[in-house]
């Protein structure tokens, strides 16, 4: 009621009387990606329906998941790269792994293409050959890419996983923002392989 002041006694308790509660969130702390999908709660249809649209959409589509720092957007893609599996296959990376320097779009290609063959790697036990060599892939990046992906989907069909599909999850967009604002040009380009 306004006007009327009233003093309530309050009893907090000594030290010794303190009973910690765990918090299982804890270790998310701090923009921690979220690993484990049982702590991964709220985003679950969003993932639901982008993980239907990557798998089963028309090949050559991308999505930017966009919102502020610490939303979850870096626990999304984690979750998704667990949820994709054969015939379809995650390729996880970064733009902060990319050298910005005069060849932004070079090197920008050479991490997609070292990613891609990492994977490849990991699946097969091999790398496939022909690969793009380093030389190449600074003459002509986009050719290179898209050699790379050819050459990526085949390996994958001799090797009988019927009709591939090679997802890239690229993480912390946010850094193109800052390319952008310092001057530097990244040519992103679309590969519409099967």
């Amino acid at each position: 009621v306004d006007g009327i002041e009233e003093t309530v006694p309050i009893r907090i308790g000594t030290a010794d009387e303190f009973i910690e509660i765990p918090n299982p969130y804890n270790s998310y702390s701090g923009g921690k990606v979220v690993d484990d999908p049982k702590m991964f709660v709220g985003r679950r249809e969003l993932l639901s329906r982008i993980k239907k649209e990557v798998l089963d959409g028309p090949v050559g589509q991308c999505f930017v998941l966009y919102g502020q720092k610490r939303s979850g957007k870096s626990s999304i893609l984690r979750q998704l790269e667990k949820q994709i599996s054969a015939p379809s296959y995650a390729i996880s990376m970064t733009l902060g792994e990319i050298d910005v320097g005069s060849e932004a779009e070079q090197n920008f290609v050479q991490v997609c293409i070292d990613k891609i063959e990492d994977r490849l790697q990991e699946l097969l036990g091999t790398p496939p050959v022909p690969w793009p060599t380093s030389s190449e892939i600074h003459n002509r990046p986009i050719d290179s890419f898209k050699t790379a992906f050819r050459q990526a989907l085949k390996v994958l069909g001799r090797d009988g996983k019927v009709r591939p599909r090679l997802i890239l999850l690229v993480d912390e967009f946010t850094y193109l923002y800052e390319y952008i604002k310092e001057g530097v040009t990244v040519q992103m380009a679309t590969y519409r392989g099967s």
